[in-house]
This record gives C-alpha cells, structure tokens and sequence, in this order.
C-alpha cells in the first residue's frame, strides 16, 4: 500500500475489524509513536480516514480495539498527566475519555463482554 499523504508515512499497529470490512491503524509522520494519529480504511486499503489524535503511546502493539459490532474503537492518548483511554465511534465525532492518568505499558484494551 503507498498513501499520498505524508501523516501516513509509518502505520503501525494494523488490526481488522471484526467484521471484515475496516482495519484501524495508527500512523504519524515520524518513525516512533510521538504525533501519531488512530486512522481506519477499508479493508482493501482504500478511503484511510483520520479518527483522533494519539499523541505519544508507552510501549509497542498498543493500538486500537474494535468493538464487537465493528462500531467503535477504544485507544491509548497520551498526556502529560500519563495515558487515557478513549473511544471513538468509526463513523467520527468526538472521542469519550473513559479512564485517565493510568500506565498504558501496564494494561492492554479489551471489550467486554465481547
């Protein structure tokens, strides 16, 4: 896949949603994870659409989570105060933080019940 748009030089974390039809990635203009922004496209590579900002993530393989119904995605932002964990729907909006100041090396994100 080659992207034209230089905020998607290095993707990272790819994972398909769970039905098959989108894959969330994280993607910045730099080779580490500082400026880094949680994107989705279509299966087949095409349509990548910017969801939210990251920011700088601790640790490796912290990407997104899909929810079961493919219509949302918890991710790691980071802050000063230490990492939130937030959701997105996939169709936009605005991010709902749902925990905040906690260690992203020490968690991974699950939904449940799944």
């Amino acid at each position: 896949m080659v992207f034209d748009d230089p905020a998607i030089r290095h993707l990272k974390d790819p994972v398909l949603s769970p039905d098959g039809k989108r894959i969330a990635f994280t993607a910045g203009p730099g080779c580490n994870t500082s400026g880094s922004d949680l994107w989705v496209m279509n299966a087949d590579g095409h349509s990548p659409r910017r969801l939210a900002p990251i920011g700088s993530i601790l640790g490796e393989g912290l990407g997104a989570v899909w929810s079961p119904d493919s219509r949302h995605l918890a991710y790691y932002r980071g802050t000063r105060a230490g990492e939130n964990i937030n959701v997105i729907s996939t169709a936009g909006g605005q991010p709902h933080t749902v925990a905040k100041g906690i260690r992203a090396n020490a968690l991974w994100l699950s939904w449940y019940p799944r």
